[in-house]
């Protein structure tokens, strides 16, 4: 029972990482066409969606399969 929890949760990980990884290929909305000028802050470093659904995806096959080859 608890290996099937545990598979389930595993699953849910690679889907999470595949699905960030297939949005951030999306092209965004395009900007709106007349906005006034801004003071604009200069932006964040932050992690790309690419490179946290690979981390999930590589986490999520490498915890699928150490579920799977306990006995």
């Amino acid at each position: 029972m608890m290996r099937a929890i545990l598979a389930i949760a595993a699953a849910g990980m690679i889907f999470l990482g595949l699905w960030l990884i297939a949005a951030s290929f999306v092209d965004p909305a395009p900007p709106a066409p007349s906005a006034p000028p801004q003071v604009i802050a200069s932006p964040r470093q932050a992690s790309s969606p690419i490179l946290l659904g690979t981390a999930l995806l590589a986490g999520g096959v490498v915890f699928f399969i150490l579920i799977l080859r306990r006995k």
